[in-house]
């Protein structure tokens, strides 16, 4: 008994000091909280604005690739005014969403402006896909490989040629066969690229034009603020297109379009 009533003093002090630091611990929390909600407007608005900056540089960019050379003049100032109808919907959205879908909204308005400068034919064209890995081996010197194929004998001939290792093992010549050639051709491109660190780039398929027999396959890049390792990527293009509109063309070049896309 005389054991027990010494320690119980001391279990009394460690119940109290444990108590003191839940209570300090509770303060710290509640204290974090209000912090937190008092400022977070304020947070969310600068990221919000900084948020706007990127969509309009995105979108700026955007337009400025499509090179005034390819408009007329009248057809340029109409696509600047998207621009800047477009700038202005950024700036007066309130929330990301609204931001991206103002920014969207904008790039459409600039793509559906018709190309005259230098006689410009936009075709129609389906994206396909591949369903594989285009090995980086492949590239023998070069970032890039392209090919019109009007054949389901010249597909399987094509990948003949190259190391691919095909998902699900279904190659492409079992998704266009026969039928699909009567009447359409594939363009086939594949571009090798390397990442940065501290940035990443992505690739979408923008338009497909014809000017003076020359078949040009538009592309846009957009640049993400994100930290990856530098590796090699393989990125495919797989684009259907009516025989009609691209006859006697034997091949066709890629252009790239700088954008940012927040």
């Amino acid at each position: 008994m005389l054991k027990n009533n010494k320690t119980k003093p001391k279990e009394i002090f460690m119940k109290k000091i444990i108590s003191k630091i839940i209570s300090i611990g509770l303060a710290v929390v509640m204290l974090c909280g209000i912090i937190v909600f008092s400022g977070c407007d304020g947070c969310n608005s600068s990221t919000l604005q900084e948020y706007k900056a990127t969509a309009v540089t995105a979108l700026e960019r955007y337009a400025e690739g499509k090179g005034q050379s390819n408009y007329t003049h009248e057809n340029w100032l109409v696509l600047q005014s998207h621009v800047t109808t477009g700038r202005d919907n950024i700036n007066a959205a309130e929330t990301k969403p609204a931001v991206r879908t103002a920014r969207d909204n904008a790039k459409a308005a600039v793509r559906a402006v018709e190309r005259e400068g230098a006689n410009m034919n936009e075709i129609e064209f389906t994206e396909g896909v591949f369903s594989g890995y285009f090995d980086e081996t492949n590239f023998d010197g070069t970032d890039r490989i392209s090919a019109i194929i009007r054949s389901h004998g010249e597909l399987v001939s094509f990948f003949e040629e190259y190391e691919v290792i095909w998902f699900s093992s279904t190659p492409i010549w079992k998704n266009y066969g026969y039928e699909f050639f009567e009447d359409h051709a594939l363009m086939l491109f594949f571009l090798q690229t390397s990442g940065v660190l501290g940035s990443q780039i992505s690739y979408a398929v923008d338009s497909l034009q014809l000017a003076n027999s020359t078949l040009t396959l538009y592309i846009q890049s957009n640049t993400y603020s994100e930290v990856i390792s530098n590796v090699t990527t393989i990125v495919p293009f797989v684009i259907e297109v009516s025989n009609n509109n691209i006859q006697n063309i034997i091949d066709f070049s890629a252009f790239f379009i700088a954008g940012q896309q927040p």
